[in-house]
């Protein structure tokens, strides 16, 4: 076994020692030491993509399922480049990722070697850490354990949170080896990482949690918490709402639970009568407009506006904040929950939280919006004489089996299910890729998530509510996925096809510019056809016209186990046409009907 076989048996041995049971490769010359040492390790499961950037998503999405960090591997050149967005978005999301670009010598580079450029920190904004590591030689053996740990170490727990970590490796030829082993005893250094805690002792927080004061907890998709059932019974002892994102973990049919509180902020009259005393910020902030004006708004009318962030990011672009606790969120809930244990009980407070300008009132007001939200949608609903986003989002998620998961594209599909969906099931996880907001690889990503949650032992599917432009920007995410139902649970990819960017109907452009001009660089028609394209490269595709044709399909793919069978492909794609103006005309319905309905 030759010396670089043997430093990257070492980097190898430590991963799969650490627990890493995935990585994705794409094909390439330099990077062969790396991926056939891993190919070669049984305890460490192989995925391999033609498209660098679409492994990148992969990986990205066997980290945002399992919250282990996947190795991702590429040859030297361009195909590096082509991880830039993927650990970007999982940087931003903070998912762990192990990236390792192959490289060539130091003494290829600026003399004309193909496929050679500068890798050195070519990922630096957006890397928990990274090397670039030279040909391995005998005396730089003593480090090699080392990089391999810390690799995994920064992906996990890095000081801005769980995120990206570069590996740049310089290979010399010959690349193979005659004999490379794959596995040997290795002594893996152990990080240590102390939890922080909030500290809230020294702290007058007495009349912010006091009993009958008027708050709201607010979650985003990156809220940090790991036991929410923790924060729900706190939220029930303060008799305090709480506005989460589908992507949080607390949309799960809990009580104190707002499920529209989006369509709540657009309707004036609520959002000025829901003006609290104090708002509690898990995360950074959200990724609804509506719920972000509402707590700018309610700043400037006196309410004080706290974050709590386990990673010290500053996630308050609106500058609203008059608190900011670097803390673990899991922490911090207990400490208060602790701190309002030393109330006294107070019959006469008790019996004032629940009569009208008390707490109990505060928090039935929320509620019975809420209900009134969810009735307008109802309503909406019965007059809609063909589909639109959000109710496409709505039957999803009243049809997926327990134990599933959806991934919501950026744009259109993650609003419409955050502002319509009424989460009734507990066990239903959604994810999204809102670190950067774009529509990059969001096919990878699902199968990423349903890789991870094949090896979690979870055998439900993998759901994906994507726009057609989303679908059509990572249609190599579909290629070498058929015959593989035994390897990734099935994907169902519920396409949104309104020919076009639906999400600019909604911005000021659609009403400002000609109708030609608005076409041309935001409504961006197109003629393809989705099914096609899909069956074209060997999976199963439907056309849907009308709810009840949907409904009947969401039926017989979730309940009749048809993408279950072994030699059926995996990926069902269910392409619902709709129409851009009648999702306008639906969001701005509810509104209407909602509004009418207090006054």
């Amino acid at each position: 076994m030759n010396i670089q076989d043997e430093f990257v048996t070492t980097l190898i041995n430590c991963w799969a020692e650490l627990g890493i049971c995935h990585a994705v490769i794409a094909p390439g010359s330099r990077s062969t030491p790396v991926a056939l040492g891993l190919l070669r390790d049984k305890r460490i499961s192989v995925h391999t993509k033609l498209d660098e950037r679409s492994a990148g998503y992969v990986a990205l999405g066997i980290g945002l399922r399992t919250g282990m960090p996947a190795v991702v591997v590429t040859t030297s050149g361009t195909a590096a480049l082509s991880l830039y967005p993927s650990i970007a978005e999982a940087s931003l999301s903070r998912v762990p990722l192990i990236a390792v670009t192959a490289d060539r010598p130091n003494d290829l580079h600026g003399v004309g070697a193909p496929q050679t450029l500068d890798q050195d920190g070519i990922f630096s904004k957006f890397t928990r850490w990274e090397i670039s590591w030279p040909p391995p030689t005998k005396s730089d053996e003593y480090a090699w354990e080392s990089l391999g740990a810390r690799s995994f170490f920064e992906a996990m727990y890095g000081g801005e949170g769980p995120g990206p970590t570069h590996m740049n490796l310089a290979f010399r030829e010959p690349l193979l080896g005659k004999d490379q082993i794959s596995q040997k005893i290795v002594t893996v250094p152990i990080f240590i990482r102390g939890q922080k805690s909030a500290r809230l002792g020294d702290l007058e927080l007495d009349s912010i949690f006091c009993p009958g004061g008027k708050g709201v907890f607010v979650l985003s998709s990156n809220c940090g918490l790991k036991d929410p059932s923790k924060l729900i019974d706190l939220a029930d002892k303060l008799s305090w709402p709480v506005v989460a994102e589908l992507t949080s973990g607390l949309r799960r049919g809990y009580q104190n639970v707002i499920e529209h509180a989006d369509l709540l902020m657009k309707v004036k009259e609520i959002a000025d009568d829901l003006v609290p005393d104090t708002i509690v910020a898990f995360g950074t902030q959200t990724s609804s407009k509506a719920t972000n004006s509402w707590m700018k708004s309610s700043e400037a009318q006196g309410s004080q506006i706290i974050f709590v962030d386990p990673y010290w990011r500053f996630g308050d672009p609106d500058r609203i904040a008059s608190r900011i606790f670097d803390c673990d969120p899991d922490d911090f809930i207990g400490q208060v929950s602790l701190l309002i244990e030393k109330f006294p009980d107070n019959s006469e407070e008790m019996v004032q939280m629940e009569t009208p300008g008390g707490n109990g009132s505060w928090l039935s007001s929320w509620l019975e919006y809420d209900q009134k939200a969810e009735e307008a949608i109802e309503k909406a609903t019965e007059l809609s004489l063909s589909p639109t986003g959000p109710e496409v989002a709505r039957a999803l998620y009243d049809s997926l089996p327990e134990g599933s998961s959806v991934l919501l594209a950026s744009s259109m599909p993650i609003r419409d299910a955050n502002w319509f969906v009424h989460a009734k099931s507990t066990r239903i996880d959604s994810f999204s890729n809102r670190g950067a907001n774009g529509i990059d690889g969001l096919i990878s990503t699902s199968i990423g998530l349903s890789i991870g949650q094949n090896s979690m032992d979870y055998k439900s599917p993998v759901a994906v509510l994507i726009g057609d432009l989303a679908f059509l920007h990572d249609i190599s995410g579909l290629v070498q996925l058929s015959g593989q139902a035994g390897e990734i649970n099935p994907i169902v990819l519920v396409v949104v096809d309104n020919a076009g960017g639906g999400i600019f109907s909604f911005l000021p452009q659609a009403e400002i510019l000609e109708k030609s001009e608005f076409e041309a660089l935001f409504g961006t028609p197109h003629d393809h056809e989705i099914d096609e394209i899909s069956k074209g490269l060997g999976h199963k595709a439907v056309v849907v016209n009308t709810m009840a044709e949907l409904n009947e399909v969401f039926s017989e793919v979730f309940y009749k186990k048809t993408l279950f069978l072994e030699d059926q492909p995996c990926v069902q794609v269910i392409r619902v046409k709709t129409y851009r103006e009648n999702d306008v005309d639906f969001h701005r319905q509810v509104v209407e009907l909602l509004g009418s309905s207090i006054r």
